[in-house]
């Protein structure tokens, strides 16, 4: 892996080889090096210059280790099945509750009106706001018995608004 790497580096100091093992002693070291940000001050005596070269030779190994970083987007929006959330009245409001990353720290949300959510909802956060959409249930009109009868509508109908305009 790495570790024979650095021994054979025949270019580095002892004390160079010391900053390359002391980082990787760390995973907090190591994600600053592969984030090309500077980890905590280290009581070694190199050059600002001589740490530099040493840090960025080590995140070009460490990146022909691991390969590919992961990239996290950031999402906007997140699917909640009817385990991950509850609704409830409080204050003559309705609210639902959703369930964080977090233990036993749930997200709590007014909603604008009285409504009975079921099933999977789906919440889009935009700008500074929460929108939840969610599937109301439909009802379905009995089936119609008898003969049935056609209606005509054609496109050359005129339609006109309550001002009789056309």
């Amino acid at each position: 892996m790495i570790n024979p790497k650095i021994q054979q580096r025949l270019r580095w100091s002892e004390e160079a080889k010391r900053v390359a093992f002391w980082v990787l002693n760390s995973p907090q070291r190591i994600a600053c090096v592969l984030g090309k940000r500077k980890p905590p001050a280290s009581t070694f005596h190199l050059t600002k210059e001589r740490q530099e070269a040493i840090l960025f030779r080590l995140r070009k190994d460490l990146q022909k280790v691991i390969g590919r970083l992961l990239r996290v987007r950031e999402a906007r929006s997140i699917l909640y099945d009817e385990e991950m959330y509850r609704t409830f009245e409080e204050k003559g409001g309705q609210y639902v509750a959703l369930v964080s990353l977090e233990r036993d720290k749930g997200i709590v949300i007014p909603l604008a009106g009285n409504l009975k959510i079921r099933r999977m909802i789906y919440l889009v956060l935009k700008e500074k706001k929460a929108v939840i959409s969610y599937v109301a249930p439909l009802k379905v009109p009995k089936r119609l018995e008898g003969e049935a009868d056609g209606i005509e509508a054609r496109l050359s109908e005129v339609f006109t608004d309550d001002h009789g305009k056309k």
